[in-house]
């Protein structure tokens, strides 16, 4: 079976076309560019993860707050999880996410500030904000005023603000046109996410 199969196969052909699907698709896509989040393996430690990536060819990731330890950094310490990012090469993108985002309560300023002043301490560049999805709805005039509030902490810590909407039926930002307009609209520095 192995004979017939290596007769009928030309290996050197194989390569070439796959060498050449590659490229093509390394060049509609560079690797640089993808953001792995943290959600693909919630199971893994951090470390865990750095390496997946790392053996993935690749050095972009994304850290949540809403996996199992209910913390971005699980157990360690800022410096620790700096010192791994350094040692397997990652830049640690974004911390996902201030939610809900568009209902303005000391809660979500605490916990944005909370979620800033972590991002500064991992060397995250940026910070997502989502949207309430629970199937209440939020005005376009109160998500409005909700990045209006939020847009000074960001300044203040030199954080990125990205805003998610979430395309769910029971969000109460689903459409990324309405997003753009409302970051628009607020005249804040925030920039659009969609994943």
């Amino acid at each position: 079976h192995c004979q017939f199969w290596n007769k009928c196969f030309d290996y050197e052909a194989f390569e070439r076309i796959r060498s050449l699907r590659f490229w093509r698709v390394k060049m509609a896509i560079a690797s640089q560019r993808f953001c792995i989040n943290r959600k693909i393996a919630p199971s893994l430690s951090i470390e865990a993860f750095f390496r997946l990536v790392n053996s993935l060819g690749l050095n972009k990731v994304e850290l949540r707050n809403d996996l199992p330890s209910g913390k971005v950094t699980d157990n360690l310490s800022h410096q620790q999880v700096r010192e791994l990012a350094d040692r397997y090469h990652i830049e640690i993108l974004t911390i996902n996410a201030v939610y809900p985002f568009n209902c303005r309560t000391a809660e979500v300023r605490s916990l944005t500030e909370s979620l800033l002043k972590e991002a500064k301490a991992v060397g995250a560049k940026s910070l997502v904000l989502c949207p309430l999805n629970d199937g209440t709805e939020v005005p376009a005039s109160e998500t409005l005023n909700a990045l209006r509030d939020l847009a000074p902490l960001f300044a203040f810590y030199g954080n990125q603000g990205l805003v998610e909407p979430l395309g769910f039926p029971q969000s109460s930002l689903r459409s990324s046109a309405q997003a753009q307009t409302l970051i628009h609209d607020a005249r804040v520095p925030f920039k659009l996410l969609i994943d």
